[in-house]
């Protein structure tokens, strides 16, 4: 089960992730945000959605938590990070790209 637009790889079964070639390493968390936006290319994530995937539905914290969390996950991705688009105030989605764009 392997996600690969060109730059971008992502293992799901195995939890690997490289940019241009680079591993990156991810905590569960990012991998997990990461894995939701790349399964539904293209279209916005909820913010919602996203926190009741990752965070479970019990989760009552603060919702910036995920601002921070995509925010280090850009950071980590390096240029891939780049198409990871926030949608304001709705939330978050992985644009279509290839390594020709």
């Amino acid at each position: 089960n392997l996600f690969d637009d060109g730059l971008l790889k992502i293992d799901y079964s195995g939890f690997t992730v490289s940019c241009e070639g680079r591993e990156v390493k991810l905590t569960r968390k990012e991998f997990a945000l990461l894995a939701i936006l790349a399964r539904n290319l293209g279209r916005v994530v909820p913010r919602e959605r996203l926190l009741d995937l990752v965070w479970g539905l019990e989760y009552y914290g603060e919702a910036r938590t995920l601002d921070v969390h995509m925010s280090g996950l850009r950071r980590k991705l390096g240029g891939c990070g780049e198409a990871i688009e926030t949608v304001i105030g709705i939330g978050y989605r992985l644009r279509q790209r290839s390594a020709a764009a």
